[in-house]
């Protein structure tokens, strides 16, 4: 069995879990507080235009790790 088997399925069986293409009922968080600043020193926000545009992580002092789509040229 590949992993790309084992991937297949799991995205399946969990969009008929979650109600794809439906939107949340409630807000996702529930009972949050704001964060302090440096509470999570491995996050960080990516801006464009002077607005966030997507979530990072830190992964090295030279590099953060995000979603393609956050980056490539068609998505800004």
């Amino acid at each position: 069995l590949s992993i790309y088997t084992v991937y297949l399925w799991l995205s399946v069986i969990i969009c008929f879990i979650v109600e794809c293409g439906t939107r949340a009922k409630l807000p996702r968080i529930v009972g949050g507080v704001e964060a302090t600043l440096g509470r999570w020193p491995w996050q960080v926000s990516l801006y464009y235009s002077n607005r966030h545009i997507c979530g990072g992580s830190v992964i090295t002092n030279q590099w953060i790790v995000t979603a393609a789509h956050c980056v490539h040229k068609d998505g800004l």
